[in-house]
């Protein structure tokens, strides 16, 4: 029986790549970008019988009504989310990240829990967890998650976490070593570190000694990529994977920068 999983602000569906690739099946998505939905769509073929598609997540946990009470909450939220294994969610990152947190102080807005709009979509994640209580959940977010406002927001959610009945991996790691910040360096040809949340549910005693650091492809031992220097535009590096996926000349050349020395696979540079 393949494992069920929802897929929540699921963007073009890359967190589910992984999961439908092991087996998963996912039975229930949210994303309410209309741009990214129809990408998504396009991408992930979506059985009207067996998978339910959803726009606002706040029209699913009913965070922005007044009145509504816990237990009718998450009433609606079991009524609309089929029972599931696994839960995944990429909550947004604007309120968190330094670039976006640098744009709404720019701005005079508020960021972290205070941003209304998106800062405070991690509860609903939290709403949801409550009340479908997954084996298992995979939280991603930005690296800058763990230092916004001195700390504090990490903490909360953590102990939100802990309050649900769940353990995460290597809660206590933290220093420049964390397990939990991964790095997409070790995957693409590109320095982009994220920090992801892997939770199992304490009372079915899964996650024993779990650790993200055991996981061979997050942390490769030895060099993955053949990297040469682009030759020019301040030490820019252009990153040839051995694997499957190749990128297209002119996706290198605008990484690289116009009038730039790209270097290709056979060691030609144009």
């Amino acid at each position: 029986m393949r494992s069920a999983f929802v897929d929540l602000f699921a963007g073009i569906g890359g967190i589910r790549h992984g999961f439908e690739a092991i087996g998963g099946q996912c039975v229930f998505t949210s994303e309410w970008n209309k741009h990214a939905v129809r990408t998504y769509k396009a991408n992930w073929y979506c059985d009207p019988d067996a998978h339910q598609f959803n726009d606002d997540i706040r029209e699913v946990t009913l965070s922005h009504q007044s009145g509504v009470t816990d237990d009718e909450a998450a009433q609606h939220i079991r009524d609309a989310i089929p029972a599931h294994d696994v839960l995944l969610a990429g909550f947004p990152c604007q309120p968190f990240s330094l670039a976006g947190v640098s744009k709404k102080n720019a701005l005079g807005r508020a960021h972290g829990f205070a941003c209304d709009t998106q800062g405070t979509l991690f509860f609903d994640v939290a709403r949801i967890i409550d009340a479908r209580r997954p084996a298992i959940f995979v939280l991603e977010n930005v690296k800058n998650l763990k230092s916004h406002d001195g700390g504090k927001t990490f903490r909360i959610i953590m102990q939100t976490l802990d309050d649900l009945g769940y353990d995460v991996a290597d809660a206590a790691e933290s220093g420049p070593d964390d397990p939990k910040i991964i790095d997409g360096k070790h995957f693409l040809p590109q320095h982009r570190e994220r920090i992801v949340l892997v939770g199992f549910r304490r009372d079915l005693n899964l996650g024993g000694n779990f650790t993200l650091r055991d996981l061979p492809g997050l942390w490769p031992a030895t060099p993955t990529h053949d990297c040469r220097s682009a030759g020019a535009g301040g030490g820019r590096e252009i990153y040839s994977y051995p694997g499957s996926v190749e990128i297209p000349l002119s996706l290198c050349a605008e990484a690289s920068g116009e009038g730039q020395r790209v270097w290709l696979r056979d060691g030609r540079s144009h």
